[in-house]
């Protein structure tokens, strides 16, 4: 009788503390626990229509704006600039630039109405994305983002749909939650780090491979300064 007793307590405190528990942001947008579902069942709930816009039936905003992605070149980047028009699209109109150094004061300016339109650039991983550490992989979803105060996940936290996109559905819908994007690979393949000579990389983390071998890239590039263009 005791035993049942106690079972029968358990139970009931769990209940009273999940209904206690307040829901993460993901579960607010999107309806579901994604720690719950695990990834690839996150995965299978959304969609990205071919107007780029990203569904989910759970959510009360069941279709969301993502946008175009792509991770381009150096060189395709330069080749974009030569391609565009002479004459300013936006005539007499101005570009203004702002460094903002805060790590946590980003908030602010989202929230600014003076700031429609703008864009805000923010540092990641090489994965394109916000692990909070190396060892955090992109299987542990998007909803710890918001333990992590530093710039970048606050800007990831301020466009949830691209955040989601890039976790689960890009590379061809398949996500990154057995191959990973890698915004170092072609750098990797002109200077040589095939087999890890120089840097392993780790869930978006570029980690020295040995405590000399940034030393000997940067060595390297002084033997060899035309590897410094390409």
């Amino acid at each position: 009788v005791f035993m049942s007793t106690l079972a029968a307590f358990a139970r009931t405190a769990e209940g009273q503390m999940k209904r206690r528990r307040r829901a993460s942001w993901f579960e607010e947008l999107f309806g579901f626990d994604e720690d719950e579902r695990g990834y690839e069942q996150t995965r299978a709930s959304f969609t990205l229509t071919k107007d780029l816009f990203l569904e989910c039936a759970t959510s009360p905003h069941p279709c969301m704006y993502v946008g175009p992605f792509s991770t381009p070149s150096v060189a395709e980047l330069r080749q974009r600039v030569a391609s565009l028009p002479t004459t300013p699209v936006l005539v007499g109109q101005q570009l203004a630039f702002r460094h903002l150094a805060d790590p946590s004061g980003i908030v602010p300016h989202f929230k600014d109405a003076a700031n429609a339109g703008a864009v805000f650039l923010a540092a990641s991983q090489f994965n394109a994305l916000e692990m909070v550490g190396p060892s955090v992989t992109p299987r542990e979803g998007v909803t710890c983002y918001q333990h992590d105060p530093t710039q970048g996940p606050k800007c990831a936290l301020a466009c949830p749909a691209g955040t989601v996109f890039r976790n689960y559905l890009s590379q061809d819908g398949q996500g990154q939650g057995d191959r990973q994007i890698d915004c170092l690979a072609s750098v990797a393949s002109v200077v040589g780090n095939g087999t890890g000579a120089y840097w392993r990389m780790q869930n978006g983390y570029s980690l020295p491979s040995s405590p000399q071998s940034i030393s000997k890239l940067a060595q390297k590039f002084a033997e060899a300064p035309e590897l410094i263009p390409a």
